[in-house]
């Protein structure tokens, strides 16, 4: 499929806007804006945008800087587990050379029990 220019993409919206302002027989209102008016922003916004030369790298900019705070913040995550993991490893460590509680218990109603 040929890429659509952008002129013929707002002539196409403006037509619109026109066949949707003549069925209407009047202006719509949406909220306190009159349809047409909002329309015509758009389209002026869109002229505006296409007839700017766009910096690429003051647009990329904001999108790398969003990244690398997102990668930080997944290194920040990465220590955090990396230590919750090494806490959970020592306490299980821990607890591995230790009788069960559950155990004890038993073995206290048990001694209870026989007495």
């Amino acid at each position: 499929m040929a890429q659509i220019p952008v002129e013929t993409k707002i002539s196409l919206l403006n037509k619109y806007i026109q066949v949707n302002i003549l069925k209407n027989k009047a202006d719509a209102l949406h909220v306190d804006y009159p349809e047409n008016e909002i329309f015509a922003e758009i389209i002026e916004d869109l002229k505006k945008m296409y007839k700017q030369p766009v910096d690429v790298r003051s647009a990329l900019a904001s999108i790398v800087d969003a990244l690398n705070t997102y990668k930080e913040q997944q290194q920040q995550m990465r220590v955090h587990i990396h230590a919750l993991l090494n806490t959970l490893k020592a306490m299980e460590e821990h607890q591995a050379g230790q009788i069960d509680l559950d155990t004890i218990i038993h073995n206290l109603q048990k001694l209870a029990a026989n007495s």
